[in-house]
């Protein structure tokens, strides 16, 4: 019987800055859950709870023992507003 195979994942952030004299960054959050049959997903974010957002959807993504596959981290666009929201 073979040994289960060491499975590893990658999450990359790439920040910069696109004033110096200002605080804003942008970024860009690229993330595979399986180096050896990766699905890329490249996510943009402009605050750090959207990076860390990303990283904890991410984390849970590769813990989980249903192994999503990476169409489930990427960024979902907002929907119509309905009125009351």
């Amino acid at each position: 019987m073979d040994a289960p195979r060491e499975r590893t994942g990658l999450f990359m952030v790439r920040v910069w800055t696109e004033d110096p004299a200002s605080q804003d960054f942008r970024a860009r959050v690229t993330s595979v859950l399986d180096v050896a049959a990766p699905e890329q997903v490249v996510n943009t974010a402009a605050n750090p709870d959207d990076i860390c957002d990303r990283l904890r959807a991410w984390l849970d993504a590769f813990t989980s023992a249903d192994r999503p596959t990476g169409h489930l981290l990427r960024r979902r666009e907002p929907g119509p507003r309905r009125s009351g929201d």
